[in-house]
């Protein structure tokens, strides 16, 4: 702990004496008496944006409280200030939740008989991205007498044959209306279902065995086979998934069962990410929720429906804010404006003398990126929501004893 606080109050001086050393290059005429004179008030010179020196007409403004900080000790520290103004807010439930796969868009290959499965390139891993009619495995019926592919591949090939000639021949005799439009439809329609099996097996058929190919674009997600393995008819042998469109599902505490119907969308925070997400931006949609719970299922489940993103992993659990009325001319800031101690929040406003102030808030509801402002702000305030600490420290160095700086 010593350490620790070592540590903020040795960052404090530092601030505070880069300060002073910018203050004292740019003061011009300065001598140790009208330091003297002014023993009383704080050390070193307020600058404004533009780095002049009016160190005189911040001490005749200053009111106790007020944080002093140069242009230097700013652009040192990244400290950055917006004014704010009231925005349309929501009221917010936060909760958990997890990100899962649509299982529409989940498609399994199975074996199409009895026999030895090849992996077509050697490896095959989880996660594998795949495109359509990709060849992944081979089949391979050598040996076995039942559902020997090759076989069936011939009988299909064969029936194909017989079946385009009674096509071809019942054409001619259907122009010359030697038969009924009744009987030509019957011998056309087996002659396409015969057409579409042989295809269908001609694609699959090589010398080695049946060709099992990815039927859609996306990535592998269970590899339930090993290369070489004997596996049966209806054995499944990959699952396969979609990377388009992903679910968020939350999980809604009992009490707030009533807002689901106000429930519009979501913002969202998962572990393999940095950023906040939201439904919207990702093109989604409210789909439902769950209308039962139980002993083993005391949560209300809600799902929404949305785009995939590169930095979103089918899965991950995450923390999930979920907008419900709206509440509009709300006074918000950003998170990162907020300092918190002891329970209570602060955030630290910029004074239009050029000074810093520390301001007490009650806080409301927050999605994530931006805190509703209960008390302590009414609107057009510069409110500093980057360096917030930073500010902090150099308040700090008020306490600390220090010498005459030149």
């Amino acid at each position: 702990m010593r350490k620790v606080i070592f540590a903020v109050l040795a960052c404090a001086v530092g601030l505070l004496y880069s300060c002073n050393n910018a203050n004292q290059a740019d003061a011009h005429g300065h001598n140790h008496a009208a330091e003297n004179n002014q023993s009383t008030g704080h050390e070193g010179h307020d600058h404004s944006d533009s780095g002049h020196d009016h160190g005189a007409e911040a001490r005749a403004t200053k009111t106790e409280g007020e944080i002093e900080l140069c242009s230097k000790q700013m652009f040192t520290a990244g400290i950055r200030v917006k004014q704010i103004s009231p925005i349309d807010f929501y009221s917010i439930i936060p909760t958990s939740g997890s990100i899962e796969s649509i299982p529409s868009e989940k498609v399994e290959l199975v074996a199409l008989h009895d026999g030895r499965i090849q992996f077509q390139n050697g490896i095959i891993v989880e996660g594998q991205e795949v495109t359509k009619n990709t060849p992944l495995l081979i089949l391979s019926g050598s040996g076995f007498s039942d559902n020997n592919f090759n076989l069936k591949f011939n009988e299909a090939k064969l029936n194909f044959q017989k079946l385009k000639r009674d096509y071809d021949r019942a054409k001619d005799l259907h122009q010359d209306k030697i038969i009924s439009d009744k009987d030509f439809l019957v011998v056309e329609t087996d002659f396409k279902s015969a057409r579409k099996l042989f295809m269908e097996m001609k694609k699959a058929h090589s010398k080695d065995g049946v060709r099992i190919s990815a039927p859609i674009n996306g990535y592998i997600t269970e590899v339930l086979v090993k290369s070489g393995e004997y596996v049966t008819t209806g054995q499944a042998l990959l699952r396969i998934q979609k990377n388009n469109r992903l679910l968020l599902k939350a999980d809604l505490p009992q009490k707030y069962w009533k807002s689901v119907k106000t429930i519009s969308s979501a913002n969202f925070k998962v572990p393999t990410s940095d950023k906040l997400f939201s439904t919207e931006s990702l093109d989604g949609k409210f789909i439902s929720s769950g209308k039962n719970i139980g002993a083993n299922k005391p949560l209300i489940p809600v799902y929404f429906e949305m785009n995939n993103h590169e930095d979103i992993l089918p899965g991950t659990f995450c923390k999930a804010y979920l907008k419900t009325e709206s509440v509009p001319n709300s006074i918000c800031v950003l998170n990162s404006s907020l300092i918190e101690e002891m329970g209570h929040h602060y955030v630290y406003i910029r004074l239009d003398n050029g000074n810093f102030k520390r301001k007490e808030v009650i806080i409301g509801d927050t999605d994530g990126k931006y805190t509703r402002i209960l008390k302590g702000l009414k609107g057009n305030e510069r409110v500093v929501y980057r360096g917030a600490f930073q500010v902090k420290m150099a308040s700090m160095s008020s306490a600390i004893p220090h010498g005459h700086a030149h």
